[in-house]
């Protein structure tokens, strides 16, 4: 759980660097080959010895290109640069909260689960049978009624070791998944699909 949360933090945090660069480029870009900034405009050069600045070759050809090619090229820039900033904003509204889903509901107040807790514990609960490896699985909420605890679908998909029985290994995961998650949370499992089953290449069934 905590692997998958960390990559999930890391992936975003990646995504908003590149759309802030790819948009910091296409404006620098544009206004080079608009002479609104010399190409020099970036840190790096230096007059005694005559250094370049950062990718001042680069930016001397878009200030020299043709004018058909300097529109080409702004709308190029504009385009990148269009495209990044919505997706930073994007990502900088929708931070990445889980759900919490409702228990049990009372004139005090609600008692909620998150969607992350329910996750860990049907991996968990897959990864103590003998012949499950490692397990992902999706909750989907199906619906929710008021003054009930929400119905939820599983989807899991474990890999196991080479000679283990698929069809008894997927029966197993789905009865002890729906036990378990119902027994310790008080949600309702509609059912627990188990649409996909890998062999793991590096170890046998432990008999």
């Amino acid at each position: 759980m905590f692997r998958g949360i960390f990559m999930k933090q890391l992936n975003r945090l990646i995504s908003l660097l590149t759309c802030l660069i790819v948009l910091i480029c296409s404006i620098i870009s544009i206004c080079v080959i608009t002479q609104l900034l010399p190409p020099d405009i970036l840190p790096g050069g230096s007059v005694n010895p005559p250094t370049a600045s950062w990718f001042q070759p680069q930016l001397e050809a878009l200030a020299d290109s043709t004018r058909t090619n300097s529109l080409t090229n702004i709308a190029i820039f504009s385009i990148a640069g269009l495209v990044s900033l919505f997706v930073l904003i994007l990502e900088l509204k929708s931070p990445n909260k889980t759900k919490s889903l409702v228990i049990s509901s009372a004139p005090e107040g609600d008692l909620t689960i998150e969607e992350d807790s329910i996750r860990y514990l049907v991996e968990k609960t897959g990864t103590t049978s003998r012949d499950i490896i490692s397990m992902r699985c999706k909750v989907k909420i199906e619906r929710r009624t008021p003054n009930i605890p929400y119905t939820i679908s599983i989807n899991c998909s474990p890999k196991i070791t080479l000679g283990s029985n698929v069809q008894a290994v997927r029966d197993d995961l789905q009865i002890r998944v729906k036990n378990k998650v119902e027994t310790l949370t008080g949600l309702i499992v509609h059912k627990v699909n188990v649409p996909r089953v890998k062999y793991d290449r590096g170890t046998t069934s432990r008999l």
